[in-house]
């Protein structure tokens, strides 16, 4: 997933300095709730649509 969001701006939430490619997937992709955006919680200009 990491390669295939390469080029999201402003950063890749898929491979970055916190945690590499290591990101668990339900911080922000949820089954039964909505998604959310995980990073928005400390980097406020990370506004990630999140599907």
């Amino acid at each position: 997933m990491a390669k295939k969001t390469a080029n999201m701006q402003p950063t890749n939430p898929h491979k970055n300095r916190h945690f590499d490619t290591e990101t668990t997937c339900s911080n922000c992709h949820n089954v039964h709730e909505k998604s959310q955006n995980y990073c928005e919680g400390c980097h406020a200009r990370f506004n990630f649509v999140v599907p």
